[in-house]
């Protein structure tokens, strides 16, 4: 499984583009530099292969999060920084 997330650095929208191996729920959950969930939601079920979706990051402050995306195989993680 991959996961990328755009623009660099991010907005107060950004695309995620991630692949899944199978079906099930994805769910997604945004943590700043301490752990703590600054965000998250569901991208309901999805099938196998590549998915597409937009995450509106408005509400955050600038500053270095991490998106964890979780779903029935698994958790994937990437860092990323919030512009003003």
């Amino acid at each position: 499984p991959w996961l990328l997330m755009y623009p660099v650095p991010v907005t107060d929208h950004a695309t995620v583009r991630f692949n899944d191996r199978g079906t099930g729920p994805v769910h997604w959950r945004v943590l700043d530099a301490l752990g703590r969930t600054m965000a998250e939601g569901s991208f309901g079920t999805l099938g196998e292969g590549e998915h597409l979706r937009v995450l509106d990051l408005g509400a955050l402050l600038p500053g270095s999060y991490v998106l964890q995306l979780g779903a029935h195989r698994g958790r994937q993680a990437l860092r990323f920084v919030k512009a003003r």
